[in-house]
């Protein structure tokens, strides 16, 4: 199903990719400008506001891997790419959240991010490469996933830690 949408993505005419680029990299600047939980959040609250980053920056790295449609997403050149713009956004989010008093600028949430484009790339790859070859995928679905998970545990771990831009 995956390597079929991902076919389907990458033959939109460029216009219509553009718009699914635009339309993820709004929702990043909305989510961005969202309110945050106030005061200090129960474990389970920041497990999931952490994991949050992850499904929206990967659709934010879809957007920006799609207009790339003839260049494969094997090649180190578009992650470096794909990955790069994933991380400038990230940091452009963590600024704009420094401003907002029920916000932080955090390094975990700068490290979901990127686990975001890194999840949208591989799943592309796999789409790519080997789109008939399903327990590939779901091996690779169940790494992506345990690996995204085991990810969210990193607040509770580390804390809170902050970006060295956003001190005041």
């Amino acid at each position: 199903m995956i390597a079929r949408a991902y076919r389907r993505l990458t033959a939109w005419p460029a216009p219509l990719r553009l718009a699914f680029g635009l339309a993820a990299g709004g929702l990043v600047a909305a989510a961005s400008s969202a309110g945050g939980p106030g005061g200090a959040a129960s474990f389970s609250r920041a497990y999931a506001l952490n994991l949050a980053h992850v499904p929206l920056y990967a659709l934010f790295a879809l957007g920006v891997l799609l207009q790339f449609p003839r260049l494969a997403p094997r090649q180190p050149l578009l992650w470096a790419l794909v990955l790069g713009a994933t991380l400038g956004a990230g940091f452009l989010d963590e600024w704009h959240q420094q401003r907002n008093p029920q916000r932080s600028a955090s390094c975990v949430d700068l490290g979901s991010d990127l686990l975001g484009g890194v999840v949208a790339l591989a799943a592309a790859r796999w789409a790519s490469d080997h789109p008939t070859d399903r327990a590939a995928g779901r091996q690779l679905a169940a790494c992506l996933g345990a690996l995204v998970a085991l990810w969210g545990f990193v607040p509770a771990i580390a804390g809170d830690l902050p970006l060295p831009f956003a001190r005041s």
